[in-house]
Protein backbone atom coordinates (compact mmCIF):
# COMPACT_ATOMS: atom_id res chain seq x y z
CA UNK A 1 0.00 0.00 0.00
CA UNK A 2 0.83 3.46 -1.12
CA UNK A 3 0.50 7.03 0.63
CA UNK A 4 0.86 10.07 -0.12
CA UNK A 5 -0.57 13.44 0.44
CA UNK A 6 -3.29 15.47 -0.83
CA UNK A 7 -4.38 18.96 0.59
CA UNK A 8 -5.50 18.02 3.70
CA UNK A 9 -6.47 14.72 3.38
CA UNK A 10 -3.95 11.60 2.73
CA UNK A 11 -4.65 9.58 -0.25
CA UNK A 12 -4.08 5.87 0.21
CA UNK A 13 -3.45 3.86 -2.95
CA UNK A 14 -4.04 0.24 -3.25
CA UNK A 15 -4.30 -2.31 -6.55
CA UNK A 16 -6.37 -5.43 -6.00
CA UNK A 17 -7.57 -8.38 -8.55
CA UNK A 18 -11.25 -9.36 -7.95
CA UNK A 19 -11.64 -13.36 -8.64
CA UNK A 20 -14.63 -14.33 -10.59
CA UNK A 21 -16.83 -11.62 -10.65
CA UNK A 22 -20.13 -13.93 -11.63
CA UNK A 23 -20.89 -17.03 -10.16
CA UNK A 24 -20.17 -20.15 -12.51
CA UNK A 25 -16.76 -18.30 -14.83
CA UNK A 26 -15.55 -15.54 -16.38
CA UNK A 27 -12.80 -13.49 -16.32
CA UNK A 28 -10.53 -12.01 -13.75
CA UNK A 29 -11.29 -8.04 -13.40
CA UNK A 30 -8.11 -5.81 -11.98
CA UNK A 31 -8.90 -2.76 -9.71
CA UNK A 32 -7.49 -0.13 -8.49
CA UNK A 33 -8.72 2.03 -5.72
CA UNK A 34 -8.17 5.24 -3.53
CA UNK A 35 -9.19 6.38 -0.66
CA UNK A 36 -9.21 9.78 1.36
CA UNK A 37 -8.77 9.55 4.89
CA UNK A 38 -8.57 12.35 7.35
CA UNK A 39 -5.11 12.50 8.85
CA UNK A 40 -6.39 13.65 12.34
CA UNK A 41 -9.55 11.54 13.35
CA UNK A 42 -8.85 8.89 10.43
CA UNK A 43 -12.35 9.43 9.27
CA UNK A 44 -13.08 8.21 5.51
CA UNK A 45 -13.63 11.14 3.11
CA UNK A 46 -14.01 9.50 -0.59
CA UNK A 47 -13.44 6.09 -1.95
CA UNK A 48 -12.65 5.41 -5.77
CA UNK A 49 -12.76 2.21 -7.34
CA UNK A 50 -12.00 1.50 -10.71
CA UNK A 51 -10.75 -1.09 -13.44
CA UNK A 52 -7.06 -0.47 -14.49
CA UNK A 53 -6.92 1.65 -17.12
CA UNK A 54 -10.01 4.06 -16.35
CA UNK A 55 -9.37 7.60 -16.00
CA UNK A 56 -10.59 9.49 -12.54
CA UNK A 57 -13.62 10.84 -12.65
CA UNK A 58 -13.80 14.73 -14.00
CA UNK A 59 -11.52 13.72 -16.81
CA UNK A 60 -13.28 10.92 -18.89
CA UNK A 61 -11.43 11.89 -22.03
CA UNK A 62 -11.91 9.51 -24.64
CA UNK A 63 -10.41 6.11 -24.11
CA UNK A 64 -9.79 3.73 -26.67
CA UNK A 65 -9.79 0.72 -25.14
CA UNK A 66 -11.20 -3.13 -25.70
CA UNK A 67 -12.29 -3.52 -22.04
CA UNK A 68 -14.92 -2.46 -20.14
CA UNK A 69 -14.43 0.72 -18.47
CA UNK A 70 -15.93 1.53 -14.79
CA UNK A 71 -15.46 3.83 -11.65
CA UNK A 72 -17.28 3.55 -8.36
CA UNK A 73 -16.59 6.97 -6.37
CA UNK A 74 -18.36 7.56 -2.80
CA UNK A 75 -18.16 10.69 -0.59
CA UNK A 76 -18.65 10.93 2.50
CA UNK A 77 -19.60 13.51 4.97
CA UNK A 78 -20.68 14.30 8.34
CA UNK A 79 -24.01 12.33 9.59
CA UNK A 80 -27.02 13.83 12.12
CA UNK A 81 -25.70 11.77 14.62
CA UNK A 82 -22.73 13.63 16.17
CA UNK A 83 -19.39 11.99 15.51
CA UNK A 84 -20.52 9.33 12.81
CA UNK A 85 -19.91 9.90 8.95
CA UNK A 86 -22.14 8.39 6.27
CA UNK A 87 -22.15 8.11 2.20
CA UNK A 88 -23.45 11.17 1.05
CA UNK A 89 -23.02 10.36 -2.61
CA UNK A 90 -21.95 7.48 -4.65
CA UNK A 91 -21.48 8.12 -8.73
CA UNK A 92 -21.26 5.30 -11.10
CA UNK A 93 -20.06 5.42 -14.59
CA UNK A 94 -19.38 2.28 -17.20
CA UNK A 95 -18.73 2.02 -20.42
CA UNK A 96 -19.28 -1.30 -21.97
CA UNK A 97 -16.82 -2.66 -25.22
CA UNK A 98 -19.44 -1.95 -27.76
CA UNK A 99 -19.32 1.93 -26.06
CA UNK A 100 -22.50 1.43 -24.46
CA UNK A 101 -22.03 3.97 -21.30
CA UNK A 102 -24.39 4.04 -18.39
CA UNK A 103 -24.18 6.38 -15.58
CA UNK A 104 -25.74 6.61 -11.99
CA UNK A 105 -26.05 8.59 -8.52
CA UNK A 106 -27.38 7.57 -5.46
CA UNK A 107 -28.05 10.15 -2.92
CA UNK A 108 -28.23 9.26 1.07
CA UNK A 109 -30.23 10.89 3.76
CA UNK A 110 -31.99 10.09 7.20
CA UNK A 111 -29.25 8.22 8.51
CA UNK A 112 -30.83 6.59 11.74
CA UNK A 113 -29.07 4.53 14.43
CA UNK A 114 -30.79 1.11 16.29
CA UNK A 115 -29.76 -0.30 19.26
CA UNK A 116 -30.24 -4.27 20.04
CA UNK A 117 -30.12 -5.66 23.11
CA UNK A 118 -29.87 -9.52 23.05
CA UNK A 119 -29.12 -11.72 25.73
CA UNK A 120 -27.89 -16.05 25.95
CA UNK A 121 -28.03 -18.77 28.12
CA UNK A 122 -26.12 -21.66 27.64
CA UNK A 123 -26.72 -25.38 29.19
CA UNK A 124 -24.06 -27.97 28.76
CA UNK A 125 -25.85 -31.02 27.59
CA UNK A 126 -26.98 -33.92 29.43
CA UNK A 127 -24.25 -36.03 30.92
CA UNK A 128 -23.93 -39.50 29.08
Amino acid sequence: MKFSRRSAAIAGLLTVTVVRTLPGGGNDVPLEGSFWIEPQSGRVIRTLVKTIGTPDPGSLMYVVSNQTLMWVDVKFAPGEIPGLWVPETMTEWARAENRAEVTGTATYSRFRRFEVNTSETFQPPPDR
